[in-house]
Parts: structure tokens; sequence; C-alpha cells
């Protein structure tokens, strides 16, 4: 009976040992999964804290290297002005220049005019001779003088101007008049129409020295952009590749987040808008009329219809009617490509957006 009893008091207090060490074994695993739900929040929180992290240090880098491409563009423009406005100002006062010779080359001859009228009412013809010889070396000396400035412009207008009025001289008073206005006033009209040319085309290499200048800044700026956005998106390649390879514990159902037990990565919708001036024959102008229709990108652009495209310009008003963008689809896609030596090879053969002549 005592060993019954000594069995049965044994047997009772492994049974309460047994229970005890179920109930801390319990407890343990309670606060053990406890301590790992917080872990697996806090390194949850720590992820999206060091994404956020990112997007605003790449936002940054973005909005200064734009910031920094606009000034550049600014200072581009006012130096293009200001050198417009210096060689127009130039040009006006060699305009007004020679206005002012050529008036005064036509009141020397005028004066000449009134003195040859006086020598042929008084009817000597010797002094009429002496009056045409003079004359005569007058408008020599002055053909050689023209001739030196504007060269061919004027030399057969010279010729043609003395082989007149010798003619005219054994002719009567007004005929020799007439003649020398018509001609000088012709070589006036050449000289400002030479003078407007040469201011033309001063001009039109100014504006491609600086369409030039522009496009290889946003050449460089491209390869920059390119350069962090790269960075950028392997940087989050990789906190994404660390996060999937941690095992999200939940009171709910992994299956009802999606993902498979892993965080996903959800990539945030992008617009791309490049600058379309590296087009050739795309100006600031257009690149924002463009820009207002829709086509912000180079893709865009290569996608477009030449047809839309004029449609766009003739509606845009008469400045931008002249331009042609039947080669715009055509560089924009090389650009979209990266092929960017291909675009500078065509570029060279055109003028404009059209092909050079």
């Amino acid at each position: 009976m005592i060993w019954v009893m000594l069995f049965t008091g044994i047997l009772l207090g492994w049974i309460v040992e047994w229970v005890i060490d179920t109930y801390r074994y319990n407890r343990m695993i309670e606060r053990l999964q406890s301590d790992h739900n917080r872990a697996i929040i806090d390194m949850t929180n720590r992820y999206e804290a060091t994404l956020e992290e990112e997007r605003l240090l790449h936002d940054d880098r973005l909005n200064k290297l734009q910031e920094r491409h606009r000034s550049e563009l600014n200072i581009t423009e006012v130096e293009y002005n200001t050198r417009i406005s210096e060689h127009t100002t130039t040009h006006r006062q060699e305009l007004e220049a020679n206005q002012q010779r050529l008036q005064s080359e036509l009141e020397s001859r005028d004066s000449a005019y009134a003195d040859a009228k006086n020598v042929l009412e008084q009817g000597y013809r010797e002094e009429v001779a002496k009056l045409k010889s003079d004359y005569e070396q007058r408008l020599r000396e002055t053909g050689a003088s023209l001739r030196s400035q504007y060269e061919q412009d004027h030399e057969q207008q010279l010729i043609n101007l003395r082989e007149t009025h010798n003619d005219e001289l054994n002719g009567q008073e007004i005929r020799i008049r007439s003649e020398y206005e018509d001609e000088l006033t012709q070589a006036r009209q050449n000289n400002l129409s030479a003078s407007q040319q040469q201011i033309d085309e001063h001009d039109a290499r100014l504006k491609r020295d600086f369409d030039y200048a522009l496009q290889q800044s946003n050449a460089q700026h491209r390869i920059e952009f390119a350069a962090l956005k790269g960075d950028y998106e392997q940087r989050i390649d990789e906190l994404t590749l660390l996060a999937r390879s941690q095992t999200i514990v939940t009171t709910e159902p992994v299956a009802s987040y999606g993902g498979n037990g892993a965080i996903s990565h959800v990539k945030a919708d992008t617009l791309t808008i490049d600058d379309l001036t590296v087009i050739e024959g795309i100006g600031p102008k257009a690149n924002n009329l463009l820009h207002d229709a829709g086509i912000n990108s180079y893709r865009d652009l290569a996608h477009a219809d030449i047809g839309t495209l004029q449609h766009i310009l003739d509606d845009a008003g008469s400045r931008f009617r002249l331009l042609t963008p039947a080669t715009w689809p055509q560089q924009a896609n090389l650009a979209a490509e990266g092929h960017w030596d291909a675009l500078a090879q065509l570029k060279d053969q055109l003028d404009g957006g059209k092909p050079a002549h």
C-alpha cells in the first residue's frame, strides 16, 4: 500500500511538473513569436524609409540637373541675342555711312553737271571737250574706288555708266542727267541689297552655331541623366532583392497579401519628356509646340505621322508653316535608339530639317 501511494505521489508530481513546463514553453514561444513580428515590422519600416530617402535624393539631383540645363540655355540665348543686336547695329551703321557717301557723290556730280550745263549754254565747244575729259577722269577715279569696295557687284555697272555718259555728253544735256541718275540709283539699290544679303548670311551662320552648341549641351545632359537614372534603378533593384529575401510573419494568411510571402517591387508610372531641339529643324518654340500637342519623347516623334506634324505646324501660325517635318520621325528614331553618331551624320546632310542641295 505504501508503494502504491508513493508511486501515485511521484506520478502526480511528474504530471504537475510537466504541466508547469508546458505552460512555460508556450509562454516562451509566444514571446519569441512577438519579438519576431516586431523585428519584421521594424525591418519593413526601415526599408520603406530607405526607399523614400533614395527617391527624394534622386528627385533633388534631377531638379538640380534640370535647373542647370535651363540656366545654360538662358545664358546661351542671351549671348545669341546680344551678338545679333551688335551685328545688326554694326551693319546699320555701315549702311548709313554708305548712304551718306553715295549722297555726297551725287551732290558732287550735280555740281559737275551744273558746270557742264553753263559751259554748254555759252556755246564754247572747247570748254565742252575739256569738261568731258575732266568728267571722264573723275568717273574713272570713282569707278576704281567703287570697284575696290564692291568688286564684281558694281564693276559692270560702272563700265555701263561710263559708256553711257561718254555717248550722252555729245548729245543733249537732259539725257546725260537722266542716265546718270538711273545708274546711281541702281548702284545704291545694289549696295543696299548686297549689305542686306551679308546681314542675312551672318544671321544664318550665328543661328547654326547656336543650334550646334545647344545640341552638344543637350547631348551631354542626356548622358549625365542616363547615368543617374541607371544608378538609381540599380539601387532600387538591390533593395528589392534584399526585401524579397525576408519572410513576413503576420496573424493573417500570407497568401491574402499576394507576392508569395515576399515584398513586391512596384514601379511608379513615369512620363518621359525629351528635348526635341536635338532634331534638325526643331527650335525651342517648335519643341514647346510639340510637347503641348502630346509629343513628349523621341519615341513619340518617331511614331508620329508626317501629315499630323504638318497639321500641327499649320495650326500654330504662319511662323511655323515654313518648317519641314519630313525627316523628323527618322531623326527621332535614331535618337530613341541611342544612335547618336548616325544622327549626327544625317543632320550634316540636312538644312533646317530638309535635305541640303
